[in-house]
C-alpha cells in the first residue's frame, strides 16, 4: 500500500463524489424548523471511509469500507431505515476493500467495483473485480471482473444517461502514475468494456454528472508520491463520436483533491475545500457548463478536506465534518447560491471525516460511520433536520393506460390499485394530480367525462359532455377544471366543472395552441402554441397563461432554436414548475424550467435517444421521462436523484397523482332499535381516511307484494328510520374515499314487532 504524508488524506475514497450526487432537487421548498443534527441509531461494525448508495425504496446502503487504522477492509454492508432510525445487514461482500466505488443501477441493484483489500495489515493487493447487490434478496453475487490490468481503487464511478456505469482513473499500485483509462459496464450484458481515455491520469478527483448528460471530472492528482494537486478538469460525453468523447473543461484556481463537487439547482457545479498537495484549502468554484468555464466562489470561513457535501431541499449546499490539517471537525456551513455566501450550520453531534452522507427522501442527510476525533472509526449515526418529512417525498401514483384501461400503479409500494369503472377502449384521459378527478374520451360517443373519485360518480358537464371532440389531450385541475383541446377551433379551452360553463382563459383566439396542462391549484395552463403566440416565432412554442390575470407568464422564448420545436408541456401543483420536451435538430430531450427561480434545471434526458412526454406530480419532486421509440417510461425523483425504474406495462404519456388510499373499513358503533315504537338509528365510522358513508336498508317482503328495491344512498352518521313495519330488516353502511368503496359493509339485522290489528264484535 502506498503511503502518504498525511494519514487522514487516505481518506480518499468516493465519498466526495457520492455525496456530490446524492440529491439533484430544485424547486422543492417547505417550511422549515430550526436546522439542527440529532443522534440515531448506530452500525454493527465501526467503519472509517464506507462507501454509501441510495437504494430505490430510499434506504442508504453503506458498503465496505476500514477499521485498525486502514489496515483492515471489511466485507460487510449496512443499510439504514429512515422509518425506524435501524440499521440492518446488507449481505456479506465476496471480497473486503475499501476506496471502491458503489453505484445504483436503473434495476436496482448495486455494482461495486474496484479497491483495496487489507486483512490485518496483510495486503491483498488493488482489485479489478466487481460485485452486484440485489436489495430484493438482500445477498451479493459477483459481476464480472473489469478486466486484466485493470485493478484500481481511489478512481469514480458515474451512472450515465443509457444506464451503463463509466469508471474513470483511479490508482492500480503497478507504477506511482495515476490511471488515465475507463472502463464502462453494461448491466444488460454484465460485461464490460474500453472507455475514452483521459488527457490527464489521475486519481483522488471527483466525477459529476451534468443536467447535459456529460460527466465533469475534477482534480486529483496524477501521481501517488506527488505532492501536487491537479487543476484541470475534463468531460466526457457519452453521445460523442469515439476520438472526441474526452474534451478539456479548463482549469481550477486551484488544484485540489479531498474536496467535493456538487451539482446545483441551475445546472452549476460547486467544487469546494480540498488540497493542493500542501496546503488544506477553504476556496470554492463554480464551473458554468453553458460557457464550460469557472468562477470564483465566496471562501469558506476556514479550511476543510474529508467532508461532505449535500444537496439540500432548498437549494443550499451544506458542507459538514472533515478535518482542517490539523484536527477533525465537527462544524458545519451552508452556501447559498443565489447569494453566493456561507453561513453557519450547527455542529454535528460528533467530529467525522472520512463518513457516508446520503440525503434522504424526506430531505434530512444522514452522516453515518467515519473516524472520529482520536481518529478511530466510528460507528454512530446522526441526522439533519432542516425540513421536516412530508407527504410530498412520498413517491407518486403513475397513471397510464393499457390496451384501453386504465391502470393506477403506485410507484412507492410498487403495487398495482384499484381503479374507477371507465369503459374499455379509452385512449384519451388525465387525472387530477391530488387523483380526485378522472377525466376521459369516451372511445364511441367521443364525449369528454369527469369522474368524481371522493363520491364515486360521474359528474355532468353541461356544453361539453355531448360534443365530438374529436381525439383531444386533456388536463384537469383538484379544482375541477378541464382543459381540453377543441376540436373545431384548435385551440385550448377551460371548462369549469363546478361552475358548468366554459371560462375565459385569455389565450390568443387567433392562434392554435393545444396539448395544455393545468396546475393543480387552476391557477395556470400550459399549452403549445402552434403558431406566433410568441413573436419572434421559429415553430411550436410552449406557452404559460395565468387564468386569474388572463395574462401570459414569462417563459424563456424559443429554447427549441430556429430549426426546433416545443411541445407536451406538463406543469406542477403551483405552475412553478413547467416541463416541455424540445427538439433541436435530430435530437429531442426533455427540459424542465422554474417560473420561480427563471432558470433551467438538472434532468437526466437518455443520452442518445429521444425524451419526450414529460409529467410532473403535485410538488415538483417527480418527474417522468419517456423514450417514445420504445414507449419506456422513467420516474425521475428530483430531490434523491434517483431514475427509478417503472414496470414494462407503463407505457406512453402517463399522469402523476398523489398516492390513492386503500378503500376504509366501516364500523357500526352503536345501535338503537326500539321495536315497539317502530323506530332504528345506528352510529358509525370508518377505519382509515374517510370521505362519507353510503347506507342502503333492506325491507321485509310482504305477501302478494315484492320486496322493495334496496341501493345504497349517500348517509351520515347517525342514520334513523321511523314508521317502520313489523318484520326483519338488514342495515348495511359502507364508508369510502378516493381508493374506493369498502367492498364488505358493516351489517346489522333487527326486527320490528308486526302491530296487532283488533279484532271488532259484530
Amino acid at each position: 500500500m502506498v503511503a502518504y504524508s498525511r494519514a487522514r488524506k487516505a481518506r480518499l475514497s468516493l465519498i466526495a463524489a457520492a455525496a456530490a450526487m446524492a440529491l439533484v432537487a430544485a424547486g422543492l421548498t417547505s417550511a422549515a424548523s430550526a436546522a439542527s443534527w440529532t443522534a440515531t441509531g448506530s452500525l454493527t461494525t465501526a467503519r472509517d471511509i464506507p462507501v454509501p448508495a441510495l437504494l430505490l425504496d430510499g434506504r442508504p446502503i453503506l458498503v465496505g469500507g476500514s477499521t485498525q487504522a486502514l489496515e483492515n477492509s471489511l466485507d460487510s454492508a449496512e443499510i439504514f431505515d429512515p422509518a425506524t432510525g435501524k440499521w440492518s445487514s446488507g449481505g456479506t461482500l465476496g471480497t473486503a476493500r475499501y476506496n471502491h466505488t458503489a453505484t445504483t443501477l436503473e434495476s436496482g441493484k448495486v455494482l461495486v467495483a474496484g479497491g483495496y483489500k487489507i486483512i490485518n495489515g496483510v495486503s491483498g493487493g488493488f482489485q479489478k473485480s466487481a460485485e452486484l447487490y440485489d436489495p430484493a434478496a438482500n445477498t451479493w453475487s459477483p459481476a464480472t471482473n473489469m478486466g486484466t490490468g485493470q485493478e484500481r481503487a481511489w478512481h469514480t464511478a458515474t451512472l450515465i444517461g443509457d444506464g451503463r456505469v463509466w469508471v474513470a482513473g483511479g490508482f492500480s499500485g503497478a507504477t506511482p502514475n495515476a490511471l488515465t483509462s475507463t472502463r464502462l459496464y453494461n448491466p444488460a450484458m454484465n460485461s464490460w468494456s474500453a472507455g475514452p481515455s483521459l488527457t490527464t491520469g489521475r486519481l483522488r478527483h471527483t466525477a459529476t454528472l451534468l443536467a447535459t448528460g456529460k460527466v465533469l471530472i475534477v482534480g486529483g492528482k496524477a501521481m501517488s508520491t506527488s505532492s501536487v494537486s491537479l487543476n484541470s478538469a475534463e468531460l466526457y460525453d457519452p453521445r460523442a463520436l469515439p476520438g472526441s468523447q474526452i474534451s478539456s473543461a479548463g482549469s481550477t484556481t486551484d488544484g485540489r483533491e479531498v474536496h467535493t463537487a456538487t451539482l446545483l439547482q441551475d445546472g452549476r457545479v460547486l467544487v469546494v475545500g480540498g488540497t493542493d498537495g500542501t496546503n488544506v484549502l477553504k476556496t470554492a468554484e463554480l464551473y458554468h457548463p453553458a460557457t464550460n468555464s469557472w468562477s470564483s466562489a465566496a471562501s469558506l470561513p476556514g479550511p476543510r478536506e474529508g467532508h461532505t457535501a449535500t444537496l439540500l431541499r432548498d437549494g443550499q449546499v451544506l458542507v459538514a465534518g472533515g478535518d482542517d490539517g490539523n484536527n477533525g471537525l465537527k462544524s458545519t456551513e451552508l452556501y447559498n447560491p443565489a447569494t453566493n455566501k456561507w453561513s453557519p450550520g450547527p455542529p454535528m453531534v460528533a467530529i467525522r471525516e472520512g463518513d457516508a452522507a446520503v440525503g434522504l427522501l424526506g430531505g434530512r442527510v444522514l452522516a453515518a460511520a467515519g473516524a472520529g476525533f482520536n481518529g478511530g472509526e466510528l460507528k454512530t449515526a446522526e441526522l439533519y433536520t432542516a425540513i421536516q418529512p412530508n407527504a410530498i417525498a412520498r413517491r407518486p401514483v403513475v397513471a397510464y393506460l393499457s390496451n384501453g384501461h386504465l391502470g393506477l400503479y403506485d410507484s412507492q409500494t410498487h403495487h398495482d390499485l384499484a381503479t374507477p369503472p371507465l369503459p374499455a377502449g379509452v385512449q384519451r384521459f388525465s387525472i387530477s394530480q391530488n387523483g380526485r378527478y378522472i377525466v376521459y374520451l369516451d372511445p364511441t360517443s367521443k364525449h369528454i367525462h369527469l369522474f368524481d373519485r371522493y363520491v364515486h360518480r360521474e359528474l355532468s358537464l353541461p356544453g361539453i359532455d355531448a360534443s365530438d371532440h374529436g381525439n383531444p389531450t386533456m388536463s384537469v385541475s383538484n379544482t375541477g377544471l378541464i382543459a381540453f383541446d377543441h376540436a373545431t377551433s384548435d385551440t385550448t379551452q377551460v371548462y369549469d366543472s363546478r361552475a358548468k360553463h366554459l371560462i375565459d382563459t385569455g389565450l390568443p383566439a387567433d392562434n392554435a395552441h393545444r396539448q395544455p396542462s393545468i396546475s393543480a391549484d387552476g391557477h395556470y395552463v400550459a399549452t403549445t402554441c402552434l403558431d406566433h403566440c410568441i413573436t419572434p416565432s421559429n415553430g411550436d412554442d410552449a406557452y404559460v397563461q395565468d387564468l386569474r390575470t388572463k395574462q401570459n407568464v414569462p417563459f424563456p422564448d424559443n429554447l427549441a432554436g430556429s430549426d426546433g420545436g416545443e411541445e407536451h408541456p406538463c406543469i406542477n401543483g403551483d405552475g412553478s414548475l413547467v416541463g416541455i420536451d424540445i427538439t433541436k435538430g435530430m435530437v429531442m430531450n426533455i427540459y424542465l424550467y422554474s417560473q420561480s427561480g427563471a432558470n433551467l434545471l438538472p434532468v437526466p434526458n437518455d443520452p442518445g435517444v429521444a425524451n419526450a412526454h414529460c409529467a410532473l406530480d403535485q410538488s415538483g419532486q417527480h418527474v417522468v421521462l419517456e423514450n417514445p421509440a420504445t414507449s419506456v417510461d422513467r420516474l425521475y425523483d428530483r430531490l434523491t436523484g434517483a431514475l427509478v425504474p417503472l414496470p414494462s406495462k407503463i407505457q406512453n404519456v402517463v399522469y402523476l397523482s398523489s398516492p390513492v388510499l386503500r378503500p376504509p373499513d366501516t364500523r357500526i358503533t352503536t345501535s338503537h332499535v326500539k321495536s315497539k315504537k317502530h323506530k332504528a338509528s345506528f352510529s358509525f365510522s370508518g377505519v382509515g381516511p374517510t370521505r362519507g358513508f353510503q347506507c342502503e336498508l333492506i325491507r321485509p317482503k310482504r305477501k302478494h307484494h315484492p320486496r322493495p328495491k334496496a341501493s345504497f344512498a349517500s348517509c351520515r352518521s347517525p342514520q334513523t328510520y321511523t314508521h317502520l313495519g313489523g318484520g326483519t330488516y338488514t342495515f348495511k353502511v359502507r364508508a369510502f374515499n378516493a381508493a374506493g368503496i369498502d367492498p364488505t359493509p358493516a351489517t346489522r339485522t333487527f326486527k320490528i314487532k308486526k302491530v296487532k290489528t283488533k279484532k271488532h264484535k259484530t
